[in-house]
């Protein structure tokens, strides 16, 4: 294109006065069209418009947002109706991508306004959708180009960093190379001092020689001291290494005697249970033994009284037998000098044959004779005769024996007598009180028999 083309925008109406025409497709007014002027022959600045002379203009109208290899007609249209130019036309087919929807087989003529507007908007959104695409594309890329750039501004700011470490040090090199400067003049003017001290006067020298002297012993002396501070060091060191030792060992053993006294007291604590425990035990047995004591002391003093008892129970038993044993020689003899009987009762005819035999049951330890009767045992008394009682004058049966009612009366309270008896099952014999003599048969005894 040759010229200059100027553009007002984008108005397919022409309503706002900016351009002469608009355009038409398919009886549709197309709103996607640009417009652009071109401006041939003339003199003059054209890129500032200034135009002089004969000039021809020329309307260049781009049309977009069309499908791909179909037909359309198109009408150019002044702003008042006039249809100034018309044409049908075939759109290229378009380039393949991954936006593009399917190809479809066009029909040969023209569309419908409305299948021209659906085309238009399908091809809308796929353009749409490859430009979203790429802007995806371009930010990806952009972001990437923006990392890089920040990584190099990264770079180049530790780079300057770096520069002004450099600058820095160059500044403290230049620095101590100025000291090193002045130390060095300071250095020759301290040896040229020293060179001229050297070079003492004759006068001087004496007094030089003199205190170097005292200099020299006195370093003497400091060495000495020195040498014997050392060997002090090292025996307060030995000392203190050998008191440290025995602190160390010290503690050990106070260790293992608080162990050991720990030990020694958990030993001491079972002892004094052990102890309180045998104490404990002692008690006991002691307050056991005292009862046992009192009533072995009781049982001696409660057998005591019984044997005081049955002595005085024996003895008036023994004074109860002679009385008996007095009646009874007084009977015997007094039977002996009756005269046999002659005749007996008809009831007694069974018993003639034991009438002149008479059995009398004896105690023993006695003898009895024919008209007289002494006691083989010591402790009974002779046949002598009682003193006089109130006998009884009728004659029983062979199998008893005659005696006075007092004697009877006297033997029931014997029996009705009771006597204590031990209590003690453990170490004394059990004492039954009655039982005097073995098979000996008393006056109130259960073992007596009648003869």
């Amino acid at each position: 294109m040759h010229g200059a083309a100027l553009t007002n925008g984008i108005d397919g109406s022409g309503k706002d006065g900016t351009f002469p025409l608009f355009v038409r497709v398919n009886g549709i007014v197309w709103p996607q069209t640009v417009i652009s002027k071109y401006i041939r022959g003339g003199d003059g600045d054209k890129e500032n418009g200034v135009i002089t002379g004969d000039v021809e203009e020329e309307w260049i109208i781009d049309i977009t947002g069309l499908t791909g290899a179909t037909e359309y007609d198109f009408e150019f249209v002044k702003k008042g109706g006039k249809i100034v130019y018309q044409a049908s036309a075939c759109t290229m087919p378009a380039r393949a991508s991954s936006a593009a929807p399917p190809v479809t087989k066009q029909p040969s003529r023209p569309l419908s306004p409305i299948t021209t507007l659906m085309h238009s908007l399908s091809q809308a959104s796929s353009c749409l959708t490859e430009k979203k695409n790429r802007l995806k594309v371009v930010k990806k890329n952009q972001k990437t180009a923006l990392s890089d750039i920040r990584k190099e501004t990264e770079k180049n700011r530790s780079l300057l960093g770096n520069d002004r470490g450099d600058e820095r040090a160059f500044r403290r090199i230049l620095a101590l190379k100025e000291s090193i400067k002045r130390a060095d003049e300071e250095t020759e003017k301290m040896t040229k001092e020293i060179e001229g001290l050297q070079n003492l006067p004759d006068k001087l020298k004496a007094e030089w020689k003199a205190k170097k002297r005292g200099w020299r012993e006195e370093r003497d002396k400091l060495l000495s001291a020195q040498s014997q501070a050392g060997e002090v060091k090292e025996a307060a060191d030995r000392q203190t290494s050998t008191v440290e030792s025995e602190a160390a060992s010290l503690v050990q053993k106070k260790e293992r005697l608080t162990v050991r006294l720990g030990k020694l007291c958990v030993d001491l604590e079972k002892l004094e249970k052990e102890h309180q425990q045998n104490i404990e035990t002692r008690r006991k047995r002691e307050a056991e033994r005292e009862n046992v004591e009192k009533h072995r002391l009781s049982l001696e003093k409660e057998f005591s009284d019984a044997i005081l008892r049955m002595e005085q129970k024996t003895v008036d038993f023994r004074m109860y037998s002679a009385d008996n044993w007095a009646t009874f020689y007084a009977y015997e003899s007094s039977i002996q000098s009756q005269p046999p009987l002659s005749t007996l009762d008809t009831g007694l005819q069974g018993t003639n044959s034991n009438r002149n035999s008479l059995h009398i049951s004896t105690p023993p330890g006695l003898m009895l004779h024919q008209g007289s009767y002494t006691a083989s045992s010591s402790s009974l008394p002779t046949g002598t005769a009682g003193p006089t009682r109130e006998r009884s004058s009728s004659v029983f049966s062979s199998e008893s024996v005659v005696t006075n009612m007092s004697e009877l009366e006297r033997s029931e309270v014997i029996r009705s007598t009771h006597f204590p008896r031990g209590n003690s099952h453990d170490h004394i014999t059990p004492f039954f009180p009655g039982a005097v003599g073995a098979g000996s048969a008393l006056v109130g005894s259960p073992n007596r028999k009648e003869v």
